[in-house]
């Protein structure tokens, strides 16, 4: 989990709880009870490279800032999109929309930034 922290890339624990054949030390829960975490549904969850730690709710649903080095501002438009550093030289067809860090953005204050 440190190592995809360190490659800014995420991860996602399988196993929830009823492994058996000798991999039962995979589940994150006892019998599949979410009040009552295994010893390595702990360290998942609540570990220093956990889920509680690290995790941030995807821009694309409204999360906001990623904190990303990406070249954008640092701010989300309230549809989730980032905006376009570039402004209005970004959207060549006016309608508010742009392309920039290959992926799109919105224009501030357009009918789009909404």
């Amino acid at each position: 989990m440190a190592t995809a922290q360190s490659l800014g890339v995420g991860y996602i624990g399988w196993s929830w709880s009823g492994n058996g054949s000798g991999v039962e030390y995979l589940d994150m829960v006892n019998g599949f009870d979410p009040n009552s975490l295994t010893s390595w549904g702990d360290r998942f969850f609540n570990g220093s490279n956990g889920i509680v730690a690290t995790s941030k709710t995807a821009t694309v649903y409204g999360g906001g800032d990623d904190g990303g080095d990406d070249g954008s501002t640092g701010s989300t438009a309230p549809n989730g999109y980032p905006y376009c550093v570039n402004g209005s030289a970004s959207d060549p067809d006016g309608d508010g929309w742009g392309w920039e860090n290959s992926r799109s953005c919105v224009v501030r204050g357009s009918a789009a930034d909404r």
